[in-house]
């Protein structure tokens, strides 16, 4: 038993090895700088995911990129009772993506969606925390996705 757990895993790191396999959370896959950053949307959103995305960016890298997001939120009633109250909301977040390689000048781009459910509380403030938390949830689910995504061109 043990000696065919020893082939499986021989066999395991030898196709994954010869099959192009990179480790996407490597940080010498975070070697592009970005040159400009434009992101239209609301102000708390904007300062956020600017934050999140820059944190990545290595000043001293010679790939360097422009990028521009428009981001859009969105708020839709989910479920509704039988008095026609609402008692869940959608909160959705898009965010349009294009990233522009200053050294080549080829250009992508890319859409980004998040949308999290929130129940309505007891009291306002519940539900004001609990659209906070939804809007929290899709503003780190974009700055992840965006991230990844520029680390996938950083392949290429």
């Amino acid at each position: 038993m043990r000696y065919l757990k020893l082939v499986i895993l021989c066999c395991l790191i030898l196709f994954l090895n010869s099959c192009g396999y990179k480790n996407l959370n490597s940080e010498r896959l975070n070697n592009y700088k970005i040159e400009q950053l434009d992101i239209n949307g609301d102000q708390k959103q904007v300062y956020k995911l600017k934050n999140n995305i820059e944190i990545y960016s290595d000043q001293n890298s010679t790939l360097t990129y422009n990028i521009k997001i428009n981001l859009i939120t969105l708020k839709e009633n989910k479920i509704k009772n039988t008095a026609g109250k609402t008692t869940r909301y959608s909160k959705i977040l898009k965010a349009n993506m294009v990233v522009t390689n200053t050294n080549n000048q080829n250009e992508y781009k890319k859409e980004f969606n998040s949308i999290n459910d929130y129940d309505v509380g007891a009291t306002h403030s519940d539900t004001l925390n609990n659209e906070k938390n939804a809007n929290e949830n899709n503003l780190n689910f974009i700055s992840n996705e965006i991230i990844k995504y520029l680390k996938l061109l950083n392949i290429q």
